[in-house]
């Protein structure tokens, strides 16, 4: 996949920063069906899925949904732990499925509402930025924002 042949220079700079921007989404499970098993941020702890038994009918195409048991919102542990290993399943079935919950959504891993902030993504970028961590000073530099100064 390519940006194009004169891409702005924020559709490049997201570009570059599409590894951030995955890490910090996650899914919340409606109905499942449009969340790939294999390739969207839906469990807690990312980690890459595999399946561990040969059987491969459709797994480019398993969703989340089909982990659940049939006309229901709870999972199928005995399909999850035949498809999966028990560290995984364990964290499948750990999962919760909320009954309120019923479309598929991506939401911003780093606020409580879902929603994104240039706050959360700028805390983001520099908790996970080696050159940053080793540079960094020491500090409450959080508390600069909330000072008062007298103007003269």
């Amino acid at each position: 996949m390519s940006i194009g042949h004169n891409p702005s220079d924020a559709l490049r700079n997201l570009w570059n920063e599409r590894e951030v921007v995955k890490r910090v989404l996650k899914c919340s499970i409606g109905t499942g069906e449009t969340i790939s098993v294999w390739n969207q941020p839906w469990l807690k702890e990312s980690i890459c899925l595999q399946p561990v038994t040969e059987v491969q009918v459709m797994w480019d195409a398993l969703t989340v949904g089909h982990l659940f048991k049939p006309n229901t919102k709870e999972w199928n542990e005995n399909f999850i732990r035949y498809v999966f290993n028990a560290e995984t399943a364990s964290q499948i079935l750990q999962t919760p499925l909320l009954r309120f919950v019923h479309m598929d959504t991506t939401t911003w891993k780093h606020e409580k509402n879902g929603l994104y902030s240039m706050c959360s993504a700028y805390r983001e970028i520099i908790n996970n930025n080696d050159y940053m961590l080793q540079h960094s000073i020491p500090g409450r530099w959080n508390t600069i924002g909330t000072l008062n100064f007298h103007l003269r």
